[in-house]
């Protein structure tokens, strides 16, 4: 103030970071009442069964489906693994079958 006294800082507040975050379709946004220093990091999503936090190109959090096929030997080398929500199939390649 022009008279030499200092008005107090008004108080600062958590801002809900639900309203311009989002966790996709597949789950929903959780603010945090304590605010962290990277603005990314105060809220989480809680994602559906089958579905993990993975962030984007915008490292937004982002509910994604998990990949089901295995890393190694997938269709016992004979064939292509297509992923599902929590599942896989097996694609066979030409000349194999499979088998129940």
């Amino acid at each position: 103030r022009a008279d030499g006294t200092f008005s107090p800082t008004p108080p600062m507040v958590n801002m809900n970071d639900c309203l311009w975050h989002h966790c996709g379709a597949h789950g929903s946004c959780r603010d945090l009442e304590t605010p962290r220093p990277d603005p990314d990091d105060n809220y989480v999503c809680d994602c559906n069964a089958g579905y993990e936090v993975r962030r984007n190109e915008n490292n937004q959090k982002r509910c994604r489906n998990i990949n089901d096929c295995p890393v190694e030997n997938p269709c016992d080398g004979q064939g292509a693994c297509t992923d599902l929500l929590m599942a896989y199939k097996c694609e066979c390649d030409r000349g194999f079958e499979q088998v129940e």
